[in-house]
């Protein structure tokens, strides 16, 4: 019989939800409409070192909808790119730098930008 070592604990992830509306042009219409980021940042202490996750879910006012998520190791900053349909088939890509502050414990969007792949 083989010794084995017992598996590490890892203390559970540090969490973050996070929710952000802008409002920006539908590159598909030229209309106005809400943008909207819902997730949950997750920050993991690893034996290997920090790994961060994101899930997320971006919807319109429009009637967009699409969803991503990111994994990295030691990496705060993460550039996202999601597609997002709508009932009619219409496409839209939205992208943006998101990143974590560890200091402050915020997930800060920035600069999103939404392209008009099929209208």
């Amino acid at each position: 019989m083989l010794p084995f070592a017992p598996a590490a604990t890892a203390a559970g992830p540090t969490i973050e939800p996070f929710n952000e509306t802008f409002v920006d042009i539908n590159p598909c219409t030229g209309d106005l409409h809400s943008v909207t980021f819902t997730g949950t940042f997750y920050e993991f202490d690893r034996a290997s070192g920090i790994e961060y996750r994101i899930d997320r879910v971006v919807t319109t006012s429009s009637g967009f909808v699409g969803r991503g998520n990111e994994v990295a190791t030691d990496e705060r900053v993460f550039k996202v790119a999601d597609l997002l349909k709508n009932a009619e088939g219409d496409l839209i890509l939205a992208s943006a730098t998101l990143v974590w502050d560890a200091a402050s414990g915020t997930l800060d969007i920035h600069g999103p930008g939404l392209t008009c792949l099929k209208s």
